[in-house]
């Protein structure tokens, strides 16, 4: 799969968002039917209490003779730290909770990155997961492969590039519960500036001074402080009414990667007010403009995150959920920018970015503001290593 955003104002003050993804299942006998009836779920994150009752990925299994039982899902990380020490208490082997030398034996494994517990069996001197032979912009050492004490040494040899995720890095050891000591480690850029998203806006003003406003209001965001290139950020801005006006898109093919952020909003704030005759904001149409777009194009810079935000000051007058799904599906981030004081649909919103946290009204006051620098880091910064 492949996020700048102007500053915006969010529908409501939320002190519990949602936070990593995790992979889900419930008394599987095997990984493989952990992963047929299981799902990935979003666990839940507390902003005002994170260090205490943040949720992480936790995997249980339990072992009786020959048959294990497997659980995954979010957890407390307290709680599954505390269950986590449990594993190897004891100092001799046949005392160890977590073992493979019992007729019965509890295992529990907990990571903090999305998606972590997918593959990980959790079981008493497991291999861990191999650590890629191809480590770009860098290299990787390691003393015994993946096997259970082998320790592994990430270092940089590009200018520029540092172990990421920072301050934990540089080494990671495979535990004996089969999971590494540190998250995945790359090497990466600072982020930000070099933020890897392909960025597309979806415009739609009902007058010439609503589209003056927006057009302002995203050449003075943050975007303009992150740098444009193959490693890093393209933005495309997109006008649409009743239908899409290419005839004043500014697309990904006119901003070529080597384009600096001020020569882009140069061509920005020469797009001009443009709508149809008929009256009608068909933001379904335009969706599916992104569609086509992405599908075709998604491949090609797959270590990005790929971000549509349509903003706009109308209701839409044609279906947009299938489309936005499609988009969603195809691993698509949407966002939905609802501008001014008209009334406003919130289920259509809700269809349009597909989860509360990324649908976002003006105008509603500085205490529920939300800029564009806390949502690249959300998205992008904060798990970096995703994309390389």
């Amino acid at each position: 799969m492949k996020t700048c955003i102007t500053i915006f104002v969010f529908v409501g003050v939320l002190q519990v968002s949602q936070g990593l993804q995790c992979w889900q299942c419930d008394q599987a006998t095997s990984l493989e039917d952990c992963k047929l009836i299981g799902q990935a779920v979003k666990c839940i994150d507390s902003q005002v209490f994170r260090m205490y009752y943040k949720d992480i990925c936790s995997t249980v299994v339990r072992r009786r003779d020959s048959e294990n039982l497997i659980w995954k899902g979010c957890k407390q990380r307290t709680a599954c730290q505390s269950d986590e020490k449990q594993n190897f208490l004891g100092r001799r082997s046949r005392q160890h909770q977590c073992n493979n030398d019992r007729p019965s034996s509890l295992c529990t494994c907990c990571c903090e990155t999305s998606m972590c517990n997918e593959n990980n069996m959790c079981a008493a001197n497991a291999q861990c997961q191999p650590v890629p032979t191809a480590f770009s912009n860098g290299e990787v050492r390691c003393s015994d492969s993946n096997n259970p004490g082998s320790v592994c040494e990430f270092t940089c040899t590009s200018d520029g590039f540092s172990i990421q995720p920072t301050p934990k890095a540089g080494t990671s050891r495979c535990l004996r519960n089969g999971q590494w000591s540190q998250p995945k480690q790359c090497c990466a850029r600072p982020c930000p500036p070099y933020v890897p998203i392909d960025y597309m806006v979806m415009v739609h003003a009902s007058d010439a001074a609503t589209w003056q406003m927006m057009t302002d209001k995203l050449a003075k965001s943050s975007i303009g402080t992150y740098n444009t290139g193959l490693d890093s950020m393209r933005l495309a801005r997109i006008p649409f009414s009743g239908e899409v006006h290419l005839e004043n898109a500014i697309t990904f093919q006119d901003t070529p990667l080597d384009i600096n952020s001020s020569s882009l909003f140069e061509l920005v704030k020469m797009q001009k007010f443009a709508k149809t005759e008929d009256g009608l904001v068909n933001i379904g149409a335009a969706l599916k403009y992104a569609l086509s777009v992405f599908d075709a194009d998604v491949r090609l810079r797959k270590h990005h995150l790929d971000v549509v935000i349509v903003t706009t000051d109308a209701q839409s007058d044609d279906e947009v959920l299938e489309t936005a799904q499609a988009l969603r599906d195809l691993g698509v981030l949407t966002f939905v920018r609802f501008v001014g004081d008209k009334e406003f649909n919130m289920t259509q919103l809700l269809e349009i970015a597909g989860d509360e946290e990324r649908v976002f009204i003006t105008d509603l006051g500085p205490s529920r503001s939300i800029s564009s620098s806390e949502l690249v880091q959300t998205y992008v910064c904060n798990d970096i290593c995703r994309y390389h």
